[in-house]
């Protein structure tokens, strides 16, 4: 997919966006790679997964736009400056997030911005 982002950095990013639940934001990873993953777990908030789904903050979450089936994950505190971001992909070993320890919580520094659209594949239907 070829996505177009909202670039965001230092002081606009205080004025112009503030990282929500479900968005789909860039950030740079520790090998200097920019990854794309969606937001599930804002600061301080408690995300854990049980029998393949996610609970925030007690909450089961609904994920229609999900894969797969994620392992069970130990309920976790998200930091108070980071937050918690998965892939769609959800099946164990498809995509290196928040629940991996190699990973784990996203610094809100290292977030670059959101993914606002995705230009390919063109997913639309033409009518008569």
């Amino acid at each position: 997919d070829t996505k177009i982002l909202f670039e965001i950095n230092g002081f606009l990013s205080n004025i112009f966006y503030s990282v929500d639940r479900n968005d789909i934001v860039v950030f740079r990873d520790g090998h200097g790679f920019d990854v794309i993953k969606r937001v599930i777990g804002l600061p301080n908030d408690r995300v854990a997964i049980q029998d393949g789904h996610i609970f925030v903050n007690g909450d089961m979450i609904s994920e229609a736009y999900s894969s797969g089936i994620p392992n069970d994950m130990e309920e976790i505190i998200v930091p108070g400056d980071s937050y918690f971001v998965v892939g769609d992909n959800r099946t164990p070993g498809e995509s290196l997030d928040s629940r991996s320890s190699d990973v784990g919580p996203i610094h809100s520094s290292n977030i670059h911005g959101e993914v606002m659209f995705s230009l390919f594949p063109l997913s639309f239907q033409l009518t008569k």
